[in-house]
């Protein structure tokens, strides 16, 4: 009877190696048919992350860039303003006429002539370099005269515009005379002289 248990055992012990070659023949085909999809799916992440880190990467220029043109909007404004300030090369007459007529009308003052001084003084002020990356900013004055018309407080609040003006006039001399008419108005002719850009 000991044969027939030995049979058995023998029989089980093939049954197990079979199994188990069998399950070492499974894992082995799994592996073989799943490393594939694990490498393609590794590579998908790869790219996946440096899509990313591209995509940080564009956003981060954005917003410099973004930031660049609020500045560049900024700096414009405050060019913008100094050619108002500081005309660049010789100034023009029509629209220093214009803003200053402008501000009579504001003033209730009759703006009656204006006239450029033609023997231009040759005089240069500049402000020297702060830094070596600014540039010299050469600045010469406009002289000029002009006559208006209106009762002193009108003529006084026309004179205060001017110096509260973003443009700087500087009054050199002013004469007041009585104006022909059945109101008391004044006549005031003024010297003054403005700058530009060089």
């Amino acid at each position: 009877m000991e044969q027939p248990t030995e049979v058995k055992q023998q029989s089980l012990e093939q049954t197990l190696g079979m199994i188990t070659l069998a399950i070492i023949i499974i894992l082995v085909v799994i592996f073989w048919l799943i490393k594939p999809q694990v490498t393609e799916l590794k590579d998908a992440n790869a790219k996946v992350v440096a899509r990313q880190n591209e995509l940080n990467a564009k956003q981060q220029t954005l917003e410099t860039m973004n930031a660049l043109e609020s500045e560049i909007k900024t700096k414009a404004a405050v060019v913008n303003k100094l050619n108002i300030v500081l005309p660049l090369d010789q100034p023009e007459a029509a629209s220093l006429v214009l803003q200053m007529e402008t501000m009579a009308k504001n003033a209730k003052v009759s703006f009656n002539s204006f006239v450029p001084e033609t023997s231009m003084a040759t005089e240069e002020y500049s402000e020297s370099n702060v830094t070596e990356d600014r540039a010299e900013l050469s600045v010469a004055p406009y002289n000029f005269s002009f006559t208006i018309t209106g009762n002193y407080s009108s003529i006084k609040s026309y004179l205060s515009a001017l110096e509260k003006n973003l443009r700087p006039i500087k009054i050199s001399d002013i004469g007041f005379a009585a104006a022909e008419g059945e109101d008391p108005v004044l006549s005031a002719t003024v010297s003054a002289e403005t700058y530009y850009q060089k």
